[in-house]
């Protein structure tokens, strides 16, 4: 028996519009059934759908979903591949095939060579193989379906089992396809002449490019964070460098909606973003945060700025502590850090002394540029210290040594401007245990200092009296 087989035509729609062949029946109804030119055999539609391969429906194999075709009413449901040109225009990281093959060399291979037509012009080829569909496996291949059983002629069937077989190759992503033209193998095809059948093709999609990128408080992009995403129930590192700035990092994924995480100088946040298909870029915006440390003064009046690298430090908790050391260009006496936006516990020392409090970094609007730059502010008291001895008679402020305890004992030297047996420091809010010593006799004394208050003055100066 022949059967006559189209060579290379106009491209096909589809690999459907290629079909030719009747390779699947009904066990209750195998006439008409050809897979291998001599009209009394084929694969069993009840076979195959017992082994994942249902009329109609979709295989999941190799990351594909193939279509699997239409089958067992006697219709043609597989293309014998003689050269047929199939129109595709998608781009595609990989296509894949199911595919078998009759009359193949005996524990060999039928081959043949396709080609990949993209529309700038370049090409690539391809090799589609398979082993006889009744023949055992060859060592290395990839069977996709398997089914148990054959059919022949009269409605009966044979048990041997048959193969589909699975193959995949990459393609160039960057590029989009145009057409794929099958290999060449058989065109007039009798009983006993070698074929290819090819009975789905399918496309792994080039997924959309999603870019990260980290703004600073004046738009620059900044390097040196750390961006993820949340899938399939962990967080996965966003790494890829963009190839035009290596600060943009990016990834592939499947259109959907995301959580995006960015983690810098230990600072973090994370924004929800949907992925369209055509890819997407996800922001993220820090605040310039100052950290300024302002004092007191004789008269009362809070908002002196004092020192920081001079005589403290300030820093920010973002699962450990970390320092803040940056100048500020205009005014060495304060530090800034770039910041994500959130809750964070800050801390200020001065002189010994520490403070702590939270804050809220807001999200910078990058538009407006509102909260670019946002300050923590602490206030330090200024405690005078003064030493009394009306058992010796003496009615006013005498001369003496004070020291505080924070963390080690620190002298208080500076006298008051207005009268110089007081000694006095900038001291930030907290209980403290302080000294004095006069005539060798020393006294101590917890005392704790308030927050003084920068719009009205509260607390700005503030007493530690000994009694001697």
């Amino acid at each position: 028996r022949t059967i006559g087989i189209q060579g290379p035509v106009a491209p096909l729609a589809s690999l459907a519009d290629g079909f030719n062949d009747v390779g699947i029946t009904d066990d209750a109804h195998t006439a008409g059934g050809d897979i291998d030119g001599g009209g009394s055999a084929s694969l069993s539609l009840q076979a195959l759908k017992a082994v994942g391969a249902d009329s109609g429906g979709t295989v999941a194999y190799g990351g594909f979903n193939f279509a699997w075709p239409n089958s067992g009413a006697g219709k043609p449901d597989n293309m014998i591949s003689a050269g047929q040109t199939i129109m595709v225009s998608k781009a595609a990281k990989r296509v894949g095939f199911l595919v078998t093959a009759t009359y193949a060399p005996n524990g060999g291979e039928l081959k043949g060579e396709g080609t990949v037509h993209y529309t700038d012009g370049s090409s690539q080829t391809f090799t589609l193989h398979a082993a006889d569909w009744s023949a055992t496996p060859l060592t290395g291949t990839d069977v996709a379906l398997q089914p148990e059983y054959e059919n022949r002629v009269g409605n009966t069937r044979y048990d041997h089992p048959a193969h589909i077989y699975y193959l995949t190759f990459d393609l160039n992503p960057t590029k989009t396809v145009s057409t794929i033209t099958m290999p060449n193998v058989s065109h007039a095809t009798p009983a006993t002449v070698p074929m290819l059948h090819i009975f789905s093709m399918a496309f792994e999609a080039v997924l959309p490019m999603v870019n990260v990128e980290l703004q600073s408080h004046s738009g620059s992009i900044l390097s040196g964070g750390q961006a993820s995403y949340y899938a399939d129930g962990s967080w996965h590192q966003i790494t890829s460098p963009d190839a035009n700035n290596s600060a943009i990092v990016q990834t592939q994924l499947k259109p959907g909606t995301y959580a995006f995480a960015e983690v810098y100088n230990g600072t973090r946040e994370q924004e929800t973003v949907t992925v369209p298909a055509d890819g997407a870029t996800v922001y993220f915006h820090t605040a310039l945060v100052n950290v300024e440390l302002q004092g007191s003064n004789n008269t009362g009046q809070v908002g002196e700025i004092l020192n920081i690298p001079d005589a403290g430090s300030a820093s920010y908790y973002a699962g450990s502590w970390h320092p803040i050391t940056t100048l500020i260009p205009n005014n060495h006496g304060l530090v800034q850090a770039e910041m994500l936006p959130g809750t964070y516990s800050f801390a200020a020392t001065y002189n010994g002394t520490r403070d702590q409090k939270k804050f809220t970094v807001i999200e910078p609007n990058p538009n407006n540029g509102a909260n670019a730059v946002q300050t923590v502010y602490f206030h330090a008291a200024l405690v005078n210290v003064e030493l009394k001895a009306p058992l010796d008679g003496q009615t006013g402020v005498v001369a003496g040594s004070a020291s505080y305890y924070a963390g080690s004992w620190h002298a208080m030297t500076t006298p008051n401007q207005t009268n110089a047996n007081l000694v006095q420091a900038e001291m930030l809010p907290g209980t403290y245990s302080f000294a004095a010593i006069y005539n060798g006799i020393r006294d101590q004394q917890q005392v704790t200092i308030a927050e003084p208050n920068p719009n009205n003055g509260a607390n700005a100066n503030q007493s530690v009296t000994f009694n001697f």
